[in-house]
C-alpha cells in the first residue's frame, strides 16, 4: 500500500509539473530549437550554436519568408507573456528572450546581410564547411555524411545568393571576391588533406566538392560582373544603431556616449602600452618558440598556472568539472582554407566533457598579430580566449541551472 501511495504521489507531482509548466521556459525552449536551425553561420566563434543533426544553411526565398513569419509569431507570443508579477531574475530572463528575438529581427530587417552582403554567403557555404572541421577527429560516418551534405548544399545556397542579393554593397563584395579569388586550389587542398580522415562509406566527397567549387566560382563571376554598378553604402545609420543598442544589446547609452567612452578607452590602452614599452625598454624581445611542440607544452603549463593564480588569489573559482583550453597543430584541411572563421573549437552544451581547442600554425615571424603573440607567450590568449576567457564563460553558461541563460545573447 505504501508503495502504491508513493507511486500515486509521483504521478501527481509529474502531472502538476506538466500542467503548471513555466510559460517562459516553454517559450525559450521552442525559440532556441527554432533558432538552432535558422541562425546563419558566422565567422565569429563565440556565437556558434549546436545545430540539429544533418543541418545545412537554407536561405531560399521561401525559407526567408518562413523565418519572418515565424519570428512574427514568436514576438507576438513573447509580448503576451504577463511578467508583471515575476521576480527580478525572471524578468531578466524575459528581457534576454526579448534580446534574442530582437537579434533575429536585426539580422533579417536591419543589417539585411542576406540582401546586402555577399560575404554572408561565403559564411553559409565555405564557413559552414569550415565549422564542421573544427572539432578534433575522429570523422566517423555520421560526421562525414554531414560534411558531404553541407558540400552538396553549396550550389543551392549560391543560387539563393544570386536571387537574394538585390542591394549588394561594393565594399562587401570586394571582401567576398578576395575570399573567392583562389577558391579552387584552396578548397581542393582542404578536401585532399581531409579525405584520409573521412569514413569511406559515407559518400562521394570528390563529386560534392567539385560541384561546390564550381558554384563558388560562378558566384565570383557573378559578383565581378555586377561590381561596377554596386552601391558603396554600407552604414545602417544612427537610428538603426539605436535600435540595436536598446533592444539587442540592452545598453542604455547613446551612440555618442559610446563613442566618447571608446575614445577614452583607446587613450587608456595607448598610454598603458607606452608605459609598458618604456618600462621594458632594456628587456630583449620575446623569442619565438622553436616549434609547435614547445608552444603546445608551454601553453598547457601556463593554462594550469593561470588557473592556480585565479584561485590562490581568490579572484575566481574554477569548477573541477571545467575542461581545458589546449593548442593543437593546425590540420592541413583547415590551413588550406585560409581562415574563413576563427580556428578554434569552444565545444558546446552537449560536449562539456571535452577540451576546448585552438589550432596553431608553426611559430614564425610572418604570423598575424594574435598568432604571433601566441607563438611567443600563450598567456594573453589563454586569459582572453581560454580561462577565464570565452571558453570558460561559455562553458559556465552552458552548465547554468537556468536553461534560458545557457545561450549566448548579444
Amino acid at each position: 500500500m505504501k508503495l502504491f501511495r508513493a507511486l500515486v504521489l509521483i504521478v501527481i507531482i509529474q502531472a502538476a509539473n506538466f500542467l503548471y509548466a513555466d510559460p517562459l521556459d516553454d517559450f525559450a525552449r521552442d525559440f532556441w530549437a527554432w533558432r538552432a536551425a535558422e541562425q546563419p553561420v558566422s565567422p565569429d566563434d563565440v556565437n556558434r550554436i549546436e545545430r540539429p543533426p544533418g543541418w545545412a544553411p537554407n536561405w531560399s526565398t521561401t525559407a526567408v519568408a518562413n523565418y519572418r513569419q515565424q519570428l512574427d509569431q514568436f514576438e507576438a507570443k513573447w509580448k503576451k507573456l504577463d511578467h508583471s508579477a515575476w521576480s527580478v531574475p525572471r524578468q531578466v530572463d524575459y528581457r534576454l528572450m526579448g534580446s534574442a528575438l530582437a537579434r533575429v529581427r536585426w539580422d533579417l530587417d536591419f543589417t539585411r546581410s542576406w540582401q546586402r552582403n555577399p560575404e554572408f554567403y561565403i559564411d553559409q557555404t565555405v564557413g559552414a564547411y569550415f565549422e564542421l572541421l573544427l572539432p578534433p577527429p575522429p570523422f566517423d560516418a555520421e560526421r562525414t555524411r554531414h560534411i558531404i551534405a553541407t558540400l552538396n548544399s553549396i550550389p543551392g545556397t549560391v543560387e539563393d545568393a544570386k536571387r537574394n542579393l538585390t542591394e549588394p554593397a561594393a565594399p562587401f563584395s570586394r571582401l567576398a571576391l578576395a575570399q573567392l579569388s583562389d577558391i579552387r586550389p584552396r578548397f581542393l587542398k582542404s578536401i585532399q588533406e581531409l579525405k584520409p580522415s573521412l569514413s569511406p562509406s559515407a559518400g562521394d566527397v570528390d563529386a560534392a566538392s567539385e560541384n561546390a567549387i564550381k558554384a563558388l566560382e560562378s558566384f565570383r563571376d557573378w559578383l565581378n560582373q555586377r561590381l561596377p554598378t554596386m552601391s558603396s553604402k554600407t552604414a545602417i545609420g544612427r537610428e538603426a544603431y539605436v535600435v540595436f543598442l536598446k533592444n539587442v544589446a540592452l545598453i542604455p547609452f547613446t551612440p555618442e556616449q559610446l563613442l566618447s567612452m571608446g575614445h577614452q578607452e583607446w587613450a587608456h590602452s595607448v598610454a598603458s602600452q607606452t608605459y609598458e614599452e618604456h618600462r621594458n625598454r632594456d628587456v630583449p624581445p620575446l623569442a619565438l618558440f622553436k616549434d609547435e611542440a614547445q608552444q603546445i607544452a608551454t601553453e598547457e603549463k601556463d593554462e594550469f598556472a593561470v588557473r592556480r593564480y585565479l584561485e590562490s588569489n581568490e579572484l575566481l573559482s574554477v569548477p573541477a568539472w571545467m575542461q581545458h583550453y589546449r593548442y593543437l597543430p593546425m590540420p592541413g584541411y583547415l590551413a588550406a582554407l585560409g581562415g574563413p572563421g576563427e580556428a578554434d573549437d569552444f565545444t558546446g552544451p552537449g560536449r562539456l566533457k571535452e577540451n576546448s581547442t585552438r589550432y596553431i600554425a608553426p611559430p614564425s615571424s610572418s604570423l598575424g598579430y594574435f598568432s604571433l603573440t601566441m607563438a611567443k607567450d600563450p598567456r594573453p590568449l589563454i586569459v582572453h580566449e581560454g580561462v577565464p576567457g570565452h571558453y570558460f564563460q561559455l562553458a559556465l553558461g552552458w552548465a547554468n541551472s537556468d536553461a534560458i541563460r545557457r545561450h549566448y545573447y548579444d
